[in-house]
């Protein structure tokens, strides 16, 4: 007979999944920005700039989905700087990583929410578009 998991049960399972994920593209985001004892940066390449910006827009895009929004916004906000300075960002990248993995090990449950889902977006006032996004 098989086990149906119950919905909290899934996001339980998925949130873990999301977890073991998001330490690989952090651990990765640290090797590329060279923080191991030393270690040089490996910013310096576009194809390197362009893997960091792609790990960021992953954690950026589930993190909010699995509870954790704090990550996901640092994540995007990184993602843009980036995106916006090139390599000129390391120093910023590397003062965040600590921060990252922090949000990561916090658990949606500590905040009061234990469905794993993110709050909805606040009200901005606008009413959405015409395709139902704001």
């Amino acid at each position: 007979m098989t086990r149906t998991l119950s919905p909290s049960d899934m996001l339980a399972t998925l949130r873990e999944r999301f977890r073991a994920r998001s330490r690989e593209r952090l651990a990765r985001l640290g090797m590329l920005a060279g923080l191991r004892e030393g270690q040089r940066p490996a910013l310096a390449a576009t194809a390197t700039l362009e893997e960091v910006r792609r790990l960021l827009h992953e954690l950026a895009g589930g993190a909010g989905t699995f509870g954790f929004p704090a990550l996901g916004a640092e994540a995007a906000r990184l993602e843009a700087s980036i995106s916006k300075a090139g390599d000129a960002p390391l120093a910023e990248l590397r003062a965040a990583l600590p921060r990252m993995e922090a949000l990561l090990a916090d658990s949606p449950e500590a905040h009061g929410r234990d469905d794993g889902i993110a709050p909805p977006f606040p009200s901005d006032g606008a009413e959405g578009s015409a395709s139902g996004h704001r």
